[in-house]
C-alpha cells in the first residue's frame, strides 16, 4: 500500500488483491468522516440516526438473507 498528499489530495494505492468488499467498507467511512467534518451534531444523534438507517435496510433486505 502507498499513500502520497498533494495540496489537492491524498491518494492511497491499494493491491489488486484487496477484497472489493472490504474496500468498500472502508470508503463508506471515508465519506461519513468527511460528510461530517463541519458539522456540529452531537455524536448520540449520529448513533440514532445510524441505528434507524440499519433498521430500516433489515427491513428491506431480510427476506435476501434469510
Amino acid at each position: 500500500m502507498l499513500i502520497e498528499r498533494t495540496n489537492n489530495e491524498i491518494t492511497i494505492r491499494i493491491s489488486p488483491m484487496t477484497d472489493i468488499d472490504d474496500l468498500q467498507v472502508f470508503i463508506n467511512y471515508l465519506q461519513y468522516k468527511e460528510l461530517i467534518f463541519d458539522i456540529n451534531v452531537s455524536q448520540d444523534k449520529i448513533n440514532k440516526l445510524a441505528s434507524d438507517l440499519n433498521k430500516n435496510c433489515w427491513k428491506e433486505n431480510r427476506k435476501r438473507f434469510v
